[in-house]
């Protein structure tokens, strides 16, 4: 229609709404909107002003993880601090783990007890589960003498029949093949403990080990008989010891029984070797060790009571210190 509709003026004192109440409605009728359309139209600008500019819900407002947690902006400065101090913390552990690697030289110069030595390192590290494989590993630092050659306190001479192994797979002979055995054991070589179980020399010494272990204490006893023979042998150099051996749990039958005035007094033991056979190793035992042994003599106790004879059976062993 060519006919405008007049309004009246919002009085200068009228609120803000009704100021855009105005301006739609004198939109509306620029436009060419009749008057119910322009209030429909200026109610609607209205609720969508209002929805602008009013506070959003609790509900609607996105909320960062760390201003759920309650953190702050100084707190997230701290985490951010944290965090670097962590990754500089990370970076000097990495430093110090690639200065602790220590560099080995392919070509080794050892000092072996005062006995030189140059090896590859690959032969070090033949067996690479030993320890002398961790000690040329680079994650330890070996000890240099003055010449820079890498220091091993042990004996210079039974090591050089270790390098003959790891280099060639040669054996020592028989009389340095229990010594090698133990030097084997040491640095944890277990390829060549391997092969020297089977030498005589070593096959011997296990097989003595084994048979002194089903006596229990077995080094307790040789240390009582020596320290015996000592203090019985001072006046006459010579030493005759009474050794009383019980298998199974026994006592003395009375107060004069061998068993009662034996010098040494040993067992029970779990093994199933009797009294004779313990005895036996031990003569020989010492008899290696280069003690001086006259043959070994079986003392019965001679008491008897009842119509009994009793049934303790003593050892005589004698040294001799001369």
């Amino acid at each position: 229609c060519s006919s405008k509709m007049s309004l009246p003026l919002a009085s200068s004192s009228g609120s803000s709404t009704e100021e855009e109440d105005f301006k739609a409605k004198s939109a509306s009728v620029a436009i060419g909107v009749n008057g119910d359309d322009a209030n429909r139209w200026a109610t609607s600008r209205r609720q969508s002003a209002s929805s602008l500019t009013a506070p959003r819900s609790a509900e609607s407002r996105r909320v960062s993880p760390l201003a759920a947690a309650g953190v702050g902006f100084n707190d997230m400065e701290s985490v951010g601090s944290n965090q670097q101090q962590q990754k500089h913390q990370r970076q000097q552990r990495q430093q110090q783990k690639q200065q602790s690697t220590y560099q080995c030289p392919a070509v080794v110069p050892l000092n072996v007890g005062g006995v030189s030595y140059i090896t590859r390192r690959s032969t070090l590290l033949k067996e690479p589960d030993s320890m002398l494989a961790a000690m040329f590993s680079g994650r330890h630092e070996m000890q240099r003498d003055r010449h820079g050659y890498y220091f091993i306190d042990t004996n210079g001479v039974y090591f050089g029949y270790i390098l003959d192994y790891l280099r060639h797979g040669k054996l020592p002979p028989n009389e340095a093949a229990l010594p090698v055995y133990q030097e084997a054991g040491y640095f944890g070589l277990a390829g060549l403990q391997e092969a020297l179980a089977v030498t005589p020399a070593v096959a011997k010494e296990i097989v003595r080990q084994r048979h002194e272990e089903q006596f229990g204490d077995y080094a307790d006893l040789r240390a009582r008989v020596i320290a015996a023979a000592i203090e019985v042998g001072a006046v006459t150099r010579c030493a005759d010891l009474l050794i009383w051996p019980h298998r199974l749990q026994a006592t003395p039958q009375h107060a004069s029984c061998v068993a009662e005035t034996a010098h040494v007094k040993f067992g029970p033991w779990p093994g199933a070797a009797d009294e004779e056979t313990l005895m036996r190793s031990l003569h020989s035992d010492l008899s290696d060790a280069g003690y001086s042994l006259a043959p070994l003599e079986k003392k019965r106790c001679k008491f008897f009571v009842s119509g009994q004879t009793c049934t303790r059976l003593a050892y005589k062993l004698t040294l001799r210190f001369t």
